[in-house]
């Protein structure tokens, strides 16, 4: 017999070992898996350069961060705004895949069969939890592109290897906080539509 770590259950939602439910996730449907492709994506496509936005929306132009990567010519303006239009996308994806999430999982549940009371709790937890890392992975890149513009050395953001990971670190971060944001408005739903009757 297979010993499985996870088990699906009749209500649609997957259990571990000890009969706990495991918190419903964007990224758990294709539209989100896609999202985490597109902020892995994100750092390599700006890196290499090749690609040109057809979009000019200005929205990282005025940071610190991509001030000084222009500056210190790590970043080419067209770099930075394959960075806009790539971010954008990632946060319209999740938005999609709210959208999509809704649509698949509200039916499963009614109020005589609501979604699972241990989901309340553990869905909550992992909200605040994806919100937090978001948020921390988005303040270290806006954080040294601070540091680097009022003095301190360049070399934090060169050469291009650390150029990447300060990328990497930010789409990462914009994908978790849309996750969370998103999460957060799916659990609304469920608990003005299911578990307020129950309190």
């Amino acid at each position: 017999m297979i010993d499985t770590k996870f088990v699906k259950g009749a209500d649609g939602l997957t259990y571990n070992r000890a009969g706990y439910p495991i918190s419903p996730k964007l990224s758990d449907e294709r539209v989100g898996a896609l999202a985490i492709f597109l902020a892995l994506l994100f750092p390599l496509v700006v890196i290499w350069g090749k690609w040109e936005s057809p979009l000019s929306m200005g929205l990282l132009r005025n940071t610190r961060l991509f001030e000084v990567a222009r500056a210190n010519h790590l970043l080419s303006q067209n770099q930075i705004d394959t960075a806009d239009l790539f971010l954008t996308c990632l946060v319209l994806f999740v938005c999609f895949g709210v959208a999509y999430y809704l649509r698949k999982n509200l039916t499963k549940f009614s109020i005589v069969h609501p979604p699972p009371m241990p989901l309340k709790r553990l869905w909550l937890r992992q909200i605040i939890l994806m919100l937090g890392i978001g948020l921390i992975f988005i303040f270290v890149p806006l954080a040294i592109g601070d540091l680097v513009y009022w003095g301190a050395p360049a070399d934090l953001l060169g050469p291009k290897r650390s150029m990447f990971a300060v990328l990497i670190l930010l789409s990462l971060g914009v994908y978790f906080t849309a996750d969370a944001i998103g999460c957060a408005s799916l659990y609304v739903c469920f608990y003005f539509k299911f578990w307020k009757a129950f309190e």
